[in-house]
């Protein structure tokens, strides 16, 4: 059975996608209709590093079903 495009969860940003790749966790913050919010994290010690605020459309859809308690990386 092959998987429709509306199930298969869209790639993060950019900058979220290297962040984790190079060890970094991350978390959403916030994510409305318009704008999100995604935390980037150090790996060893949770804290904030960066803050990004998305715009792209694509991208705050993204962050809208990516938030889930706790950090995403590491």
């Amino acid at each position: 059975m092959n998987e429709s495009p509306e199930s298969s969860p869209a790639p993060p940003p950019e900058e979220v996608a290297r962040w984790e790749l190079s060890g970094g966790e991350w978390r959403v913050a916030s994510a409305g209709a318009d704008s999100a919010t995604v935390e980037l994290l150090r790996c060893d010690a949770g804290e904030v590093v960066e803050i990004l605020r998305l715009t792209d459309p694509a991208a705050v859809a993204w962050a809208r079903a990516a938030r889930t308690p706790g950090a995403r990386g590491c």
